[in-house]
């Protein structure tokens, strides 16, 4: 029988173990149980529960689990972006499981004087391979003295066999990677060569690239530092591409020619034009007839990424991206919504670009979504870019961000408002939400609330599951609140019960304390039947139990014992 998979097994269930693990790294750290062994909690939950729930979660964290190797005589560590650094695992082999190979590699000069096949690959070949790993990533670094590749490079006369001797020594190299993860679909490689020049990197960047991006590779990803500009790679596609992904450093490759002749297969396209005739490529090519991505559901425009001059009108009856789900838009620069025109946004679901200054040209033009025929999008994700031009502190601003936030609450399930100063005119905006608002899952960059203020939000938005937001700093005690019914409780006001309300996340600083995020969390806990959890960091849990606890006995907070038992 197939195991199911973690995403598969029914959310309560997920719930379950996730708070259990948690139940578990709290009574470690609280010393209830045998300290020695802490640091060596054995996670079993699913253990004794069901077998293939057991496996699922297993495959989970495997999902999320990265082999780090260095150029140390240590080897490698395994990394679980997701999961606290002292669980281990019965059971398990982690290590043949992993599903992510990262490389920190050696300098140039060792890897061309071949300095690296005891220091870095011994530990390697003693690990053999990594037979489920799906991703291989590459991360070069900068070298200390560039001078030996310089001095190879200046002897004329050995200046051929020393460029050979480099190129088989990189080949050699990338060849022992892909040792390592033999089934891996997924390169990606980061260039951190600032102390090289470009012409001495150039030869040996296009033995790594053209060694790692063989024929079974479909997801290639290339970037560089800041300030490591690198050579016109020979990058060519694989016939059976789906995701190609340019950085944001200055990585010169032929990305649109690529995208345009894998067009049939690509899902995921981050591409960042330099000029007109590029962005041109990436939909003609070299012909008159546009290419249409029949299967890219991704779009991403890094910053700058389509050049100001350029016109989506300008691609004259063309429909390249019928299937386009997300669409990601990075920068400021005039946004031409003709992008979204012609079906190209019929099946758009996630949205982010940018807010600010460019607004009158995105959203003060809102109409694109109703031009495309979106009803109903899963996720919206603006970015709030204030100056002296923004319309957010215009009069005018006041009615415009209004009706577009109403717009955007009633075709949005997921919505993250990011703004670079303070204002509560989004906050206003939000707590007036229509009642026709379908929105679940709320966050609030940059916009600080007190109680009330959160409370009003989760009270206007009916359908809200989960909020993240950032606490004001002056949220009074607990033991401080007055007496013990609601409307004293919160303040003297009533608020109407909201049932589907689950999950609070305080995006916190060192200035706010466990006591405040109770406090909060006890006044939220009154009109949420539901609440169950609130994410903060381990470090401030023994306290927000403590003052949990300590108002589930006193007043005002002991009527309501049963909901705060919940949060503990």
């Amino acid at each position: 029988m197939v195991s199911p998979s973690f995403q598969t097994l029914p959310m309560l269930i997920v719930e379950m173990v996730v708070e259990y693990l948690e139940e578990r790294t709290r009574t470690s750290l609280d010393g209830s149980i045998d300290r020695h062994n802490s640091k060596k909690l054995i996670l079993t939950p699913l253990l004794w529960v069901s077998e293939s729930w057991r496996v699922a979660a297993l495959s989970s964290i495997c999902d999320n689990c990265s082999l780090v190797f260095n150029n140390s005589a240590k080897g490698y560590d395994v990394i679980y972006p997701a999961w606290p650094a002292n669980f281990s695992l019965p059971h398990f082999n982690r290590d043949k499981l992993a599903k992510r190979i990262v490389i920190l590699a050696p300098s140039w000069n060792k890897i061309c004087s071949g300095a690296f096949s005891s220091t870095f690959t011994g530990p390697i070949y003693e690990c053999a391979m990594f037979p489920t790993a799906t991703s291989l990533m590459v991360f070069l670094s900068e070298d200390d003295d560039p001078r030996p590749i310089k001095n190879a490079c200046d002897k004329s006369s050995a200046s051929s066999l020393a460029s050979t001797v480099r190129d088989a020594a990189v080949a050699s190299f990338a060849r022992s990677l892909l040792q390592l993860a033999p089934t891996a679909t997924g390169i990606s490689m980061y260039f951190c060569t600032a102390g090289v020049t470009i012409q001495q990197n150039k030869g040996l960047c296009n033995v790594l690239v053209s060694e790692l991006c063989t024929g079974s590779v479909s997801r290639v990803e290339i970037d560089s530092a800041p300030g490591c500009s690198l050579p016109s790679l020979q990058l060519h596609g694989s016939p059976g591409l789906t995701s190609l992904i340019q950085g944001l450093g200055q990585v010169c490759a032929p990305f649109a020619r690529i995208a345009y002749l894998n067009a049939n297969t690509l899902k995921e396209l981050a591409i960042r034009p330099t000029s007109k005739t590029e962005w041109h490529t990436s939909i003609y090519g070299d012909t008159k007839t546009p290419a249409v991505y029949t299967s890219l559901t991704s779009l991403i425009l890094p910053i700058d990424g389509v050049p100001r001059s350029v016109k989506w009108a300008e691609i004259k009856d063309a429909v390249p991206f019928p299937a386009l789900i997300k669409l990601s838009i990075y920068g400021v620069y005039p946004f031409d919504d003709n992008l979204l025109y012609r079906g190209n946004g019929r099946s758009l679901k996630a949205l982010r670009i940018p807010f600010g200054a460019v607004a009158r040209n995105i959203l003060g033009k809102y109409r694109m979504l109703s031009r495309s025929d979106i009803t109903r999008m899963n996720m919206v994700d603006l970015d709030f870019i204030t100056d002296a031009d923004n319309m957010l502190v215009t009069g005018r601003g006041n009615t415009v961000i209004k009706h577009q936030m109403d717009r955007m609450l009633e075709v949005t399930m997921q919505l993250s408002l990011a703004n670079d100063t303070p204002d509560l005119q989004l906050f206003n905006a939000i707590k007036t939400a229509p009642r026709t608002a379908i929105l679940q899952h709320l966050m609030l960059c940059n916009v600080p609330l007190d109680t009330d203020k959160i409370i009003e939000v989760i009270s206007a938005l009916p359908t809200l599951v989960s909020l993240s937001c950032e606490l004001k700093r002056s949220v009074p005690s607990a033991k401080a609140l007055p007496l013990n019914n609601q409307p004293n409780v919160l303040h003297g006001k009533h608020y109407p019960l909201s049932s589907n309300f689950r999950r609070l996340m305080i995006m916190t600083d060192n200035d706010v304390s466990a006591k405040k995020i109770a406090s909060v969390s006890m006044q939220i806990a009154v009109i949420c039947p539901k609440f169950v959890h609130v994410d903060i960091s381990i470090e401030m849990r023994k306290v927000f139990r403590r003052e949990i606890a300590w108002a589930m006995v006193n007043q005002p907070f002991k009527p309501y014992a049963d909901s705060l038992r919940r949060l503990i």
